[in-house]
């Protein structure tokens, strides 16, 4: 089946084939310039989105070529089993150093359901190596959840803290315990030193 070139998304393939080789894209544009025919590109039709699940490169070198359309096998699929597939089509001889570990991450992010062992085989890896890289991934996940959770509640704590400001500002002499008073401008200036202090900790 024909199929327009801007009707597809490469947003898997993209992610799958994380390196693109400028100088295959060139080789293949010369294939087309001599006459030369392609294999049709693999695409999954997820309810009106087309995935880009292979041909990549075929892809890449028509659209430079100012060629619209090109000869696909369309199947039916979602976003995951466009993943799913891609990652077993990178699976081959000459993949570029790092893709395996990257297919292993997007298939634990993209396909669930499937076990270390599944997802080994469609790599083409060992499941160790799956399970390592997914003990990698979860502790990265856990340190970032940390971190998202500390810079909130400093968020929060900054926006408060500048209400307060807002107040104290407004008065012109704060009663402390009943009796002690202190010019609300000098402690608004020390909360502000304080408050200082403890960003830049957090900042270094």
């Amino acid at each position: 089946m024909i199929i327009k070139i801007d009707e597809l998304s490469d947003n898997v393939v993209n992610r799958v084939h994380s390196i693109i080789s400028e100088s295959k894209i060139v080789q293949m544009q010369e294939c087309l310039k001599k006459g030369e025919t392609f294999p049709p590109i693999i695409v999954f039709n997820d309810n009106g989105i087309y995935h880009l699940v292979d041909g990549l490169y075929r892809v890449r070198a028509c659209q430079r070529s100012g060629i619209k359309t090109v000869e696909s096998d369309i199947r039916e699929g979602t976003e995951s089993d466009a993943f799913w597939a891609a990652i077993g089509l990178s699976n081959k001889p000459g993949r570029i150093k790092g893709e395996m570990a990257n297919s292993v991450r997007l298939a634990l992010e993209y396909c669930k359901g499937k076990n270390f062992s599944e997802i080994a085989r469609q790599v083409g890896c060992s499941g160790v190596n799956v399970s390592q890289i997914g003990s990698k991934r979860n502790r990265e996940r856990r340190v970032l959840k940390k971190e998202r959770g500390t810079y909130e509640a400093w968020r929060k704590f900054k926006t408060s803290y500048k209400e307060v400001e807002k107040i104290i500002s407004n008065m012109s002499i704060m009663i402390v315990d009943g009796q002690h008073k202190i010019p609300a401008r000098t402690l608004c200036e020390s909360l502000s030193d304080k408050i200082n202090k403890i960003t830049q900790k957090i900042m270094e």
